[in-house]
């Protein structure tokens, strides 16, 4: 059933007010798996300095040094001395509704599993074999064609006993565990090395969300100087003059000057001097250089995993959205067609020091400090699909063109496939939303729907409540 609050039948008022009051919960306690209580609270669990000052992580959210969206409140306590090692746990609140079913929770097993085993190879190879790191190539392409002999013995030195891995992790009769082959990989064992296949990744692959149109060169940096010292790029004109297709500097107006020059940059290792160290590296196909290329790109694609995993999954894939499943439920009835129409289900993240997000994204211990200060710039109605390319200059306003957008460069997946769904969505949401108001009196009207914007601005993203 659904039922705006004013068309409720009147045998059924109090029960849909009473029921939201219940589950805010009054935000006291531990809460028990039991309980269907949705409250917010500060990330203000990874912590626990009582182990020592490696697990020591500041708390975000609540301050203007340290913003950051709400999660839900789990009731623990700040400090957990009770868990005896660091890593992934599942004894903690998350409201009833949001549980996962058994044969769920065995896939997201599985599935997290598997997702972190590449980071557990070195841990094996170095404990069975006294192998600290890969030798050759051909020792990466083993794991898809020989895989790795998973010995008999005793649980891991981490979190994951070893049964369950043997459990959860296919093997063949002798024991070997595969990671399935690349299909890149599948006809050509070097195609993966090719600047052509490096490009293309870059727009039909992992990160791909984030690419920028380049309205500048060389690329400028917007931060303070007297605080970071030069950070401006160092690539000029005549790192890029001898480019295979062709083009002059203007024409290049995509990132995909990076098959063209990399800039790598250190830190001074002086503390208390700012700015960086910088060298560029241009493609060469013989000798020693042809292999610090590759080095290079390969610089770059490790920074574009850690970005894509902290900021574009995590941060703005969950943190951002949870204070949004949060609200929903507090102030929206389940009998509400914009409840409805949300219906989160939202599996929470347990944040805490040296655990599993902090282990699986490579800025380690300074993951979470390096998210919040990328939520500093973000911008509610710039999360839009059509606004957020427009913003990144990969496309331009055109009436003459499908979904009212000319794309600058046709051959990106992302966006042409993107534009598509976000246009379906947006009718579909649109024709639903016109059902039940037939006009903007009737949204004002709405008690449930005011307060539900009120809270998500003024409670789950308090620390932005004054911009748009």
């Amino acid at each position: 059933m659904t039922y705006l609050l004013r068309e409720t039948p009147k045998p059924l008022v109090e029960y849909r007010k009473q029921e939201l009051v219940n589950v805010r919960g009054d935000g006291t306690g531990k809460l028990e798996k039991w309980d269907r209580v949705y409250d917010y609270a500060y990330y203000n669990d990874m912590r626990d300095p009582d182990k020592g000052s490696k697990y020591v992580r500041s708390i975000l959210g609540g301050s203007a040094n340290y913003p950051y969206p709400r999660r839900e409140r789990t009731g623990c306590p700040q400090t957990r001395q009770e868990q005896a090692t660091p890593g992934m746990s599942f004894n903690i609140y998350v409201p009833r509704d949001e549980q996962f079913g058994q044969l769920k929770m065995l896939d997201f097993l599985a599935y997290v599993i598997k997702s972190i085993f590449k980071f557990l190879v070195p841990k094996f190879k170095a404990r069975w074999y006294g192998i600290r790191e890969f030798d050759s190539f051909q020792d990466t392409l083993n794991l898809y064609g020989g895989g790795i002999k998973l010995p008999q013995g005793p649980s891991l030195d981490i979190t994951i006993p070893f049964q369950i891995l043997k459990t959860i992790l296919r093997t063949d009769d002798e024991g070997y565990f595969k990671f399935p082959t690349p299909k890149i990989i599948e006809e050509d064992k070097t195609a993966w090395r090719t600047d052509e296949e490096f490009a293309r990744e870059m727009l039909a692959r992992l990160n791909l969300v984030i690419i920028c149109c380049l309205q500048e060169f060389p690329p400028a940096s917007n931060l303070d100087p007297k605080v970071y010292g030069n950070q401006n790029s160092s690539i000029t004109r005549d790192h890029i003059k001898n480019n295979p297709d062709g083009l002059t500097i203007e024409e290049v107006r995509l990132p995909l000057y990076i098959r063209l020059a990399i800039k790598l940059s250190l830190s001074y290792p002086q503390v208390d001097q700012f700015g960086v160290i910088s060298k560029v590296y241009t493609p060469s196909e013989h000798g020693v250089e042809s292999f610090i290329w590759q080095l290079a790109k390969a610089y770059i694609a490790v920074n574009d995993f850690g970005y894509r995993q902290l900021i574009s999954h995590w941060l703005n894939t969950h943190a951002v959205i949870e204070p949004f499943m949060i609200a929903t439920n507090r102030q929206l009835s389940v009998f509400h067609p914009i409840y409805k129409l949300l219906d989160p289900r939202f599996c929470k993240t347990l944040i805490n020091a040296c655990g599993l997000l902090e282990k699986t994204v490579f800025p380690t211990d300074y993951a979470m400090e390096m998210s919040f200060v990328v939520y500093k710039n973000w911008i509610f109605p710039e999360q839009a699909f059509p606004v957020d390319r427009i913003k990144r200059g990969m496309t331009v306003k055109d009436n003459n063109s499908p979904h009212g957008l000319r794309l600058l460069i046709q051959d990106y997946p992302y966006v042409v496939d993107g534009l598509k769904i976000w246009s379906t969505i947006e009718t579909w949401v649109q024709d639903y939303y016109n059902f039940y108001y037939k006009n903007d009196e009737m949204v004002k009207e709405d008690c449930e729907v005011q307060c539900w914007w009120k809270e998500l601005r003024e409670e789950g993203h308090s620390d932005k409540k004054h911009e748009p």
